[in-house]
């Protein structure tokens, strides 16, 4: 089974939200402040009752502080998808059947939750109730709570505290775990055989297999020619006790007169190779421990898996993400705001999460109105610089380069409050594609679009008869809600040079560019039109744009450069960024 759905009212910044979930990855991704930690620490906090010691309390911070005195009870239900039709008699105290939008019957678990803030005696006290299905007096047995199990991935983690030789050490349970794979009597045999010689062979053998688990997922997660290896060397004489001293070491190069290995510990690592190391542990016991325990349901969560990783080690471990997720049955929830790692994501398992105005919202990228085609298209063409899309506050979507250039100082032009960078606006470049994108943002149902405004800027090609038609209706039917073009007459440049008639500045800066063509045209009594401007610009549109944005950038408080009304249009569209 899998979460299918969470609904949380009340907790944290959240006031009511909704997330629907993919039975594999899901990464929530999503500017600073947007909710992700949140879901994933409710989450931890449901999930940790059955945990000792504690990794999380729920904490009266934890509230929602409205606008109001009222601190309302912290609500939350999650659904669970059946998978597997044995789960629901399982779980027979969380069942509840639905009927979905086909009239068709569905089974699903459910859990919900109250966590009241109650003043006592001039103390404050949690009271936390829980309940399976629909009905409040349905306690959840233990058996249920065990089953359900969690794994959390923090970011900046402390590895040398959290693999260093102590009772709660990671590697010590990684090596518990893989004895109670083994016989019964494992543990027993290993302490008197290591009571006698640590070099036994069945202790090196033991040794090397705890190694091989973490290994085999170190390298996934590297590259090729830069793969570091890793040794376990033993640090008293019960089982436990042995594998509590067990450290994790980096062999860096062989004595070749003592014929001794040397070692480098963990402190002396780098950061982000150690957090791959630890990664690496956990997922070679979550597993394993998943072979043990028998679980219905394994829940890894991930937060920021960005921390101390540079952009190509940050792909390859999530590379290895996604190939967990297709060979391991367990859901996966990644929090994130590393467009690398957005780029390298399927669409489908992607979470938008929207800070505006302090309400949060999420918009699963599989709900909104694209198609699959278009899906296809964008994965090719979200590359990390435009997968920025999604943590921007509004996106204007462009033909090429030159309107890319532009259409920052033209916005600083129209004042200091549509200044494009300050107001989290991202400009991307997409050919003439741009109906593609329109399914993020045009869905008449809110929580099925983005929540934040789409531009298009685009021209008619008056000047290339008919070619254009199809797609401007496409267009112009599409714009609707968050998304609308903005449509000029002829060309961009056509369009900036016909505004500006009065004014020399666009012929100078052509002069810039092609220093001899209006003297040329001068000399010959030819005036200097829009459309040659056009045609002799064909090659240089980018260098134009430049040496005009310089210009303007230089001059924009005094001069008296007009904006074409249809860009104007498009950037107060996207600033004024409220959801329609």
């Amino acid at each position: 089974m899998h979460i299918s759905n969470l609904k949380v009212r009340n907790f944290r910044a959240i006031e009511n939200l909704e997330l629907s979930f993919n039975k594999g990855l899901n990464v929530l991704i999503g500017e600073n402040n947007s909710g992700k930690t949140a879901i994933i620490d409710l989450l931890r906090l449901i999930f940790d009752k059955v945990n000792y010691p504690h990794e999380i309390y729920w904490k009266e911070s934890d509230f929602r502080v409205g606008s109001t005195d009222e601190i309302k009870p912290i609500e939350f239900e999650i659904k669970f998808k059946i998978n597997n039709k044995n789960e629901k008699y399982w779980f027979n105290d969380l069942h509840i059947v639905e009927i979905d939008e086909n009239n068709n019957m569905q089974d699903f678990l459910e859990i919900q939750g109250k966590i009241t803030l109650i003043n006592s005696n001039n103390s404050k006290k949690i009271k936390r109730e829980f309940w399976g299905g629909k009905d409040f007096e349905n306690k959840i047995p233990w058996e249920v709570w065990n089953s359900l199990n969690f794994t959390y991935l923090s970011p900046l983690r402390d590895v040398n505290r959290d693999l260093r030789p102590t009772d709660n050490n990671l590697l010590s349970k990684l090596f518990l775990n893989i004895a109670d794979l083994k016989d019964d009597d494992y543990k027993e045999k290993m302490a008197s055989i290591i009571k006698e010689n640590f070099d036994n062979d069945e202790w090196i053998e033991l040794l090397n297999e705890g190694k091989d688990k973490i290994i085999t997922h170190l390298k996934e997660m590297n590259f090729i020619d830069d793969f570091q290896d890793i040794d376990i060397n033993f640090s008293t004489f019960e089982y436990g006790d042995i594998v509590k001293k067990l450290i994790l070491q980096l062999p860096i190069n062989l004595d070749d007169e003592t014929n001794k290995i040397n070692y480098f510990n963990l402190y002396q690592n780098g950061l982000g190779y150690n957090n791959l190391i630890y990664a690496s542990t956990i997922f070679g016991d979550i597993i394993q421990r998943k072979e043990i325990l028998k679980q219905d349901y394994n829940l890894l969560l991930i937060e920021e898996p960005e921390a101390h990783l540079h952009p190509q080690l940050e792909s390859t471990f999530f590379r290895y993400l996604q190939k967990l997720d297709m060979n391991n049955e367990f859901q996966i929830i990644v929090s994130s705001h590393s467009p690398t790692i957005t780029a390298k994501t399927k669409l489908d398992n992607v979470i938008v999460m929207k800070n505006i105005n302090n309400t949060i919202y999420a918009t699963s990228i599989k709900d909104t109105c694209l198609k699959n085609e278009d899906k296809i298209f964008l994965k090719k063409f979200l590359d990390v610089t435009k997968s920025q899309l999604f943590f921007s506050n509004g996106v204007i979507l462009v033909e090429g380069i030159t309107e890319a250039l532009l259409l920052p100082i033209f916005a600083k032009m129209l004042g200091e409050e549509y200044d494009l960078e300050k107001n989290g606006i991202e400009v991307i470049v997409t050919g003439i594609s741009f109906q593609r994108y329109s399914g993020l943002f045009n869905s008449d149902d809110p929580n099925k679009r983005l929540n934040f405004k789409c531009a298009v800027l685009t021209d008619d090609d008056g000047d290339k008869k008919g070619l254009s038609d199809s797609r401007l209706n496409n267009l112009n039917k599409l714009s609707k809600n968050n998304f609308k073009a903005f449509i000029g007459r002829n060309t961009f440049e056509w369009e900036l040079f016909k505004n500006n008639l009065n004014s020399d500045i666009i012929p100078k800066i052509f002069d810039k560019v092609h220093p001899r063509i209006r003297n040329n045209l001068k000399s010959n009594g030819t005036k200097f039109t829009p459309e040659i401007l056009v045609k002799k610009l064909k090659k240089t549109k980018s260098e134009f744009a430049y040496e005009l944005s310089e210009f303007l950038e230089k001059n924009y408080k005094t001069t008296d450069f007009i904006i074409p009304e249809y860009i104007k249009e498009a950037i107060i569209f996207v600033v004024d960024n409220h959801d329609e």
